[in-house]
């Protein structure tokens, strides 16, 4: 079983939305992605690598993705495509699919008193927003690491920051963006 934010597309509908090729039983129900050595039924897997070849006739996998070199080596209900890993990476966003964030500053979240946060924006559990910060409608903030935090910068409509920092140099006045990575 998938996990409770999967939902279950059967294997023609994903062809269609990742414009592969189907390839056997379309009406097969996937609800989640997964490994060749991790999948269970319901589960899709991909191979782009043909020296994992052998790998495909052990997964236990409802359907898989490959490229055309590799269609014929498996019965399997398949996406057939020139690029599995990007497939792959289309198929996951469909089936689980980012929650948007709730609006509101967490508990733990520190908000300078001159920042200004929209009303629709979501300040992420222990997040630092900085003097003269300015977090714009349905932006997300979130911490990255320990030491990351935003200060004096705009974070506009619909943007999400997390690893990267903007930050206001205060000797030249310019804006420059570092990376908390």
């Amino acid at each position: 079983m998938g996990s409770p934010d999967a939902v279950g597309i059967p294997l023609r509908q994903l062809a269609e939305r990742c414009g592969a090729e189907l390839a056997g039983d379309g009406d097969v129900v996937i609800d989640r992605v997964a490994t060749l050595d991790s999948a269970g039924e319901g589960a899709i897997a991909f191979l782009s690598n043909s020296k994992y070849r052998g790998r495909l006739a052990g997964t236990r996998a409802s359907a898989v993705i490959v490229a055309p070199g590799d269609a014929q080596a498996t019965a399997l209900p398949k996406l057939v495509t020139t690029n599995p890993y990007a497939a792959y990476a289309r198929v996951a966003a469909i089936l689980h699919p980012a929650r948007a964030p709730l609006p509101g500053v967490h508990p733990t979240a520190v908000v300078a008193g001159s920042a200004r946060v929209a009303p629709s924006a979501a300040i992420g559990a222990h997040a630092v927003i900085g003097e003269r910060t300015r977090v714009g409608e349905r932006a997300e903030v979130t911490r990255a690491r320990p030491s990351g935090h935003a200060r004096s910068c705009t974070a506009g409509r619909s943007s999400a920051r997390t690893a990267s920092v903007w930050r206001n140099r205060t000797d030249a006045g310019s804006r420059s963006r570092s990376s908390a990575a």
